[in-house]
């Protein structure tokens, strides 16, 4: 039978490999705000906000999608407000300054509470913003609107986004001529004329472009009149003084040079006018990149936007909203996508719209993306976002926000510790700041504060430290002018719990790191100040630390350093990773085995030198190259990478690479604009490039990039490129290559603990016997990769599906080893089969058909999951053979009082298999899956997907490509199990090998629900498992029954050949005489035990074999395999049903089954009575019921679950050849006979405790006597 799949779709997607047109996505009753053209968002979460000043509000959020992390930075400022002004600074007040300035430089000198950066710029050049800049009226850069694009404040104080225009006239006399521009050298030339000013800079022959005409005079009003003092021509410019202005022009013949030369003289009084369109008068104006938004849509004229400019970047916007807000905001990028992943223009343009800008413009972003803003109680600014250069990159200019209070105004609030209460220890010092601001807001130092702790027994304030002396409560009080505030005290003996922060900290040889001491005061944590802690390092060999807390590694060396901070009577201890173990994955000394390149104008030679003479370490020969990048602009490029490839994965010992290592040499005296990249691929097909510009020159040195965390393994080194960006000079030199490394932590990996059973709700039950789920409801088959081929159909696979085909029809079957395996029972069988991947081998039709015929055989409604071989490991599209065969590949259907949904990751990610749907998703399987789980009116919910979000099982690798992607899909499903807590959600996959079941958070931990979800792994039904058989790699089936109420019980059921009780002797061998650890037939056992004894039973399952040379499982049955231990007289011996204890009670003959897969084994036991003697002790080395370590339960009888399925004399036989042989003892008579034996059990136990108490008063009275 088909399935029959019900799909919509909605909303967006924005696949990491391209972009497709996108719909509105409304926001999901999840409650996760969706932004338009942006990848499913799972969560957003604030990390900051407060007032700056009156009138401007600083906000943060991480929004993370799908694709990754997207930390965004916003200003949001009330322009109606007296208090708000708007300014533009330019790098050191100069439009040509190569050396740039930061823009919290800029901040900090011009008073400015806030601000962003500006527009574009010639980085690594002559640093002048590529278009038009006025600052306080003055022009500095006339405009040019190559983008279309222009933030700018009027005259009075409104902001415009209106296209400026520019135009002037020099006159000398009646003779006039056009003036070109202000500020632009690149304007002299041909008929151009520009002026100059002393913000245009100095202009260095680099960059002037050749000799120059240059009229130079003094002006008394910025420049309108020029008295003409020289007339000269030169190669530069020189920074011109205050009082100086000129004009620059291409000499005769040029056109203009031709009219200076002929109308302009040593001594006249030259004229210059100039206008700006439409905004006379315009007081501020950064030219921007583009015109993103215009009249409250996306503008799509603005040059460049109709391309898509679909780089996904840092990026930086600034916008206005109706109703009279401006909204800065920035976006990082360039990071990893767990850190900051980066934007396109079309996303930056929908999350302005979705803050209600109705007109904005984009600045320069990359690594020119900032935003700063002074913080609570500050004077001065700090950067709010991580630019991707990893600090503060010098640029043109930046817009600034002002307060137009005076500074340091009059006192009007006082503000201590945030104005939250202090908790603390005794003996630690904490920050605890003091500070007052003004009527705006503003932080103001012209009053000192008064301080007074009361009691003062408990302690005392200086420096904005509070240092505690005494336990108590009481009060922190601060006057600062005629403001007063204060807080509550509370100090104990110690906190609840010490910790040092952080607790992984990892440094290299000679690196450093600051650790922090937190104290946890019950839900109120504090970080100590380091100096109140006493620090100590047990092995100084490996490093040192500060009192202030920071650790220095050893120059040389590796290991963990085990680092302890004490504060009063508390210590708290965490290990530092010092070095790093560097492995060889390449090494660069055979020049026919790499491959270069030159890019951009570069050269050099056209193939490596080995070089014996220069070597890193006690390597034999490098690889040497000499090259020479140009002066030109532009990037410049040497890349090296070698033809064979290399790979780095985790180490001998399980730990992870966390980093790439290229170790060369370069030689060259001026090495301009130098970085490095680093390029490598991710085993998911992701790459990564990483820069450094921080490079050692004329010696062997290591160039490292860091392997992101979560990165998929293994990856493979790809290229090493040395670039020359922009440069202020030609250079030329040598590099060499000596080898490639992979380098490690010497902390070791993580144990790895593998969950059978987790800690389940109460609506989410393991049953060891199927026969006891609930009448009624659904149960669903699931099972996972059979890798059937149609040339085989004698695997152990094959086998195995046409005895479950059998099993849920009701018949039994002989396995090869002669048991018999018994069919479901009633309440068990199966009313659904949901294949959860991997069921062909391949995604050839054959094979897949053969796959759906033995699935279709087993009769009942059915449905596969994609997995990555229905689709030939991504070769074949699913779209193609498998929607054929099975239908489609992402699906929904409702079965009783469940809903299942099927999303399809074969690609190795739910976006990475989002182009081969069937049918097709405009917006990709998120929004798709988002709006089922909305629309799912069961109380149950059941996600499926092919591989786990984490893998189960120690070898980590079969799961989601991505580790962040796999977060954010659990995020997905956890937000709707959040929003919905009268709803049961699972989650269940496949492609792992083995069973397991996990309750984890979106993190990967492990937690009790409803913090995490139920994520079952059922996957193997015949192939060689990932893990071994005590740790879930069996052969298995699930069932998983969903209960009309809403609650859910499951059972494993193994694939066995063969089932035997390892205890006792066996009366008979093997049916075939031999003697077999594969082939073991079920043949009477036999075993002794006194009264009062205890005995652990085990028992040993062989897996189905097939013809496919599978190697034999042999199987402890043991939890998550379903099975029942029983016992056929309870009141001579029990047993505990799910651990195999047995106890003996009386005197007499049992047999001792377990039941597990539908086999049957049993073994006869003789229950002796014990030999009394004047202790009172039963002799014999088994132990007594009720010991603890043995882990016996305080009423055996409730747990000794007994069934019938033995005969009087204990043969071994199957449920349905018991009943042939001997009336069953039914369940109730069970359970009567089980609290008898219990009963009983108690009244021995109590008669020889008493006798033995009997027999010690007599032995104390004859010592006595």
């Amino acid at each position: 039978m088909r399935h029959i799949a019900i799909v919509t779709t909605s909303c967006f997607l924005l696949p990491l490999l391209f972009i497709p047109s996108y719909a509105q996505a409304a926001d999901s009753s999840s409650g996760v705000a969706q932004i338009d053209g942006w990848p499913q968002i799972a969560s957003r979460q604030s990390t900051s906000s407060y007032d700056v000043t009156s009138g401007v509000h600083y906000s943060s959020e991480d929004v993370n999608s799908v694709q990754g992390k997207q930390p965004v930075e916003e200003l949001d400022s009330d322009l109606s407000s007296s208090n708000v002004k708007l300014g533009v600074v330019g790098a050191g007040d100069e439009v040509v300054n190569s050396s740039d300035e930061t823009i919290s430089s800029m901040a900090n000198r011009s008073g400015a509470v806030a601000g962003i950066n500006g527009g574009y710029f010639s980085i690594n050049a002559s640093g002048e913003p590529t278009d038009g800049e006025i600052i306080n009226g003055e022009i500095y850069k006339s405009p040019k609107n190559s983008y279309d694009a222009s933030f700018g404040v009027t005259s009075d104080g409104k902001v415009t986004f209106d296209t400026q225009r520019f135009s002037g006239t020099i006159a000398d006399g009646s003779a006039t001529h056009a003036l070109t521009s202000i500020g632009w050298e690149s304007d002299a030339q041909g008929d151009g004329i520009t002026e100059i000013t002393p913000h245009t800079g100095a202009i260095s022959s680099q960059y002037l472009g050749g000799t120059r005409l240059i009229v130079l005079g003094t002006s008394s009003d910025n420049g309108k009149t020029i008295h003409v003092t020289s007339i000269t021509t030169a190669d530069h410019v020189d920074k011109l003084p205050s009082d100086t202005y000129g004009l620059l022009a291409s000499d005769s013949p040029s056109a203009g040079g031709k009219w200076i030369r002929t109308n302009i003289h040593q001594g006249d009084d030259v004229s210059l006018t100039s206008s700006i369109t439409p905004n006379a008068g315009i007081q501020q104006l950064v030219e921007a990149s583009y015109r993103i938004i215009a009249n409250g849509k996306a503008n799509t004229d603005s040059a460049g936007v109709s391309t898509g400019n679909t780089d996904i970047v840092p990026r930086t916007a600034i916008g206005t909203t109706e109703d009279g807000h401006l909204i800065m905001a920035t976006f990082d990028g360039h990071q990893t996508n767990s850190n900051a992943l980066g934007v396109t223009m079309a996303q930056v343009t929908s999350y302005m719209l979705s803050k209600g800008v109705t007109n904005a413009v984009q600045l320069d972003g990359g690594g020119s993306t900032e935003m700063v803003a002074r913080k609570t109680g500050n004077t001065t600014v700090s950067v709010m976002n991580t630019p991707s250069d990893g600090q503060e990159r010098p640029v043109t200019n930046g817009i600034f926000l002002y307060s137009t209070a005076p500074a340091n105004g009059r006192s009007q609030a006082a503000h201590i510790n945030s104005d939250k209460a202090v908790s603390t220890a005794l003996g630690a010092t904490v920050p605890v700041d003091v500070y007052a601001s003004d009527s705006a807001g503003n932080a103001t130092t012209k009053d000192q504060p008064r301080v007074t702790v009361s009691p003062a027994s408990l302690g005392t304030w200086s420096n904005n430290e509070f240092t505690a002396k005494g336990v108590g409560t009481g009060t922190i009080t601060a006057r600062i002018g005629d403001a007063v505030a204060s807080v509550s005290l509370t100090v104990t003996s110690k906190y609840d719990a010490l910790t040092i922060n952080p607790d992984d900290l990892d440094v290299v040889n000679g690196g450093s790191g600051t650790l922090s001491v937190i104290g946890k005061n019950g839900t109120t944590t504090t970080t100590l100040d380091a100096k109140s802690a006493t620090w100590k390092v047990a092995d100084p060999t490996l490093g040192s630390i500060s009192q202030t807390g920071v650790f220095t590694g050893a120059a040389d060396g590796s290991g963990l350093a085990t680092v302890t901070a004490t504060v009063g009577t508390q210590t708290a201890t965490t290990q530092v990773a010092v070095g790093t173990a560097h492995e060889t994955a390449a090494t660069a000394d055979d020049p026919s085995a790499w491959s270069l390149s030159y890019y951009g104008g570069a050269t050099g030679d056209a193939a490596y030198t080995a070089d014996a003479t220069d070597t890193p370490s006690s390597q034999k020969q490098s690889i040497r190259l000499s090259y020479d990048m140009p002066s030109s602009s532009g990037v410049h490029q040497l890349v090296m990478w070698p033809k064979n490839t290399v790979t780095i994965d985790k180490n001998g010992e399980g730990v992870t690479p966390t980093s790439i290592t290229v170790w060369a040499k370069i030689d060259d005296p001026v090495h301009s604009a130098f970085e490095v990249c680093i390029s490598f691929i991710q085993a998911n097909g992701q790459k990564t490039n990483e820069y450094v510009s921080n490079l050692t020159y004329g010696k062997w040195a290591p160039i490292t990039v860091q392997i992101p965390s979560g990165s998929s393994l293994p990856v493979t080194f790809n290229f090493v490129d040395l670039l020359s960006i922009r440069p202020s000079a030609e250079s030329k030199g040598t590099i060499h290559l000596g080898y490639v490394t992979g380098d490690y932590s010497p902390r070791p990996a993580s144990a790895y603990a593998y969950s059978g059973i987790a800690s389940n709700p109460e609506w989410l039950k393991f049953d060891e016997d199927s026969s006891d789920f609930k009448s009624g409801g659904t149960t669903y088959l699931m099972g996972d990769d059979a890798h059937l081929l149609a040339s085989d159909t004698k695997s152990a696979s094959a086998v195995n599906l046409e005895h479950i085909a059998e099993r849920v029809a009701g018949k039994s079957y002989t396995t090869d080893s002669g048991q018999t395996v018994e069919p479901l029972s009633s309440t068990a069988t199966p009313t659904q089969v949901q294949m959860l991947g991997d069921m062909p081998d391949d995604g050839e039709l054959k094979d897949l058909q053969y796959a759906q015929s033995l699935v279709a055989n087993i009769g009942l409604p059915y449905h596969d999951l994609v997995g990555n071989h229905e689709d030939t490991q991504g070769t074949l599209s699913e779209a193609d053979n498998f929607a054929q065969v099975f239908g489609d590949t992402h699906y929904m259907y409702r079965t009783g009082k469940s809903t299942f949904i099927a999303v399809d990751n074969s690609h190795g990610g739910v976006t990475s298999s989002d182009k081969y749907q069937s049918p097709s998703l405009a917006n990709g399987q998120y929004p798709w899956l988002q709006q089922q789980l909305e629309s799912s009116s069961t109380p149950v919910v059941i996600v499926g997907i092919h591989m786990p979000a984490y893998d189960p099982f120690p070898a980590q690798n079969s799961e989601f490509s991505d580790r962040w992607e796999a977060q954010q899909f659990l995020q997905l499903v956890q937000n709707y199990q959040n929003a919905h807590p009268d709803k049961h959600v699972m989650i269940v996959y496949g492609h792992a090998r083995g069973f397991s079941e996990q309750l984890l958070n979106p993190e990967g931990q492990s937690v009790t629900w409803p913090s995490g979800i139920p994520q079952f792994t059922f996957a193997d039904l015949g192939m060689p498992a990932y893990s071994t058989p005590d740790q879930g790699g069996f052969y298995h089936f699930g069932l998983v029954h969903v209960n009309d109420d809403g609650s859910v019980e499951f059972s494993v059921e193994p694939l066995l050949s063969s089932l035997a009780i390892d205890q006792g002797t066996a009366a008979a061998t093997a049916a075939d005489g031999q003697s077999s650890t594969v082939k073991v037939v079920d043949s009477t056992k036999s075993d002794t035990l006194e009264t009062g004894q205890t005995k652990q039973y085990s028992a040993t399952g062989i897996a189905q074999q097939g013809d496919n040379g599978n190697p034999a499982i042999s199987l402890h049955i043991a939890d998550p395999v379903s099975h029942v231990w029983a016992s056929s007289n309870p009141t001579i011996a029990s047993v505990d049903a799910k651990s195999g204890l047995v106890t003996a009670h009386k005197a007499g003959t049992v047999s001792i089954s377990i039941t597990t897969g539908g086999i049957t084994a049993s073994s006869d036991l003789v229950v002796t009575a014990a030999p009394s003697n004047d202790s009172g002790h039963s002799s014999g080395s088994t132990t007594k019921p009720g010991n603890p370590a043995e882990g016996v339960p305080d009423n055996e009888a409730e747990n000794s679950k007994t069934h019938p399925i033995v005969n009087e004399k204990g043969t071994a036989t199957s449920q349905r050849a018991a009943k042939s042989v001997a009336k069953p003892v039914s369940k109730t008579a069970q359970s009567e006979l089980s609290k008898t034996g219990s009963d009983v059990s108690q009244i021995a136990v109590a008669l020889m405790v008493t006798l033995a108490l009997g027999l010690t008063i007599l032995k104390i009275r004859r010592i006595q006597k």
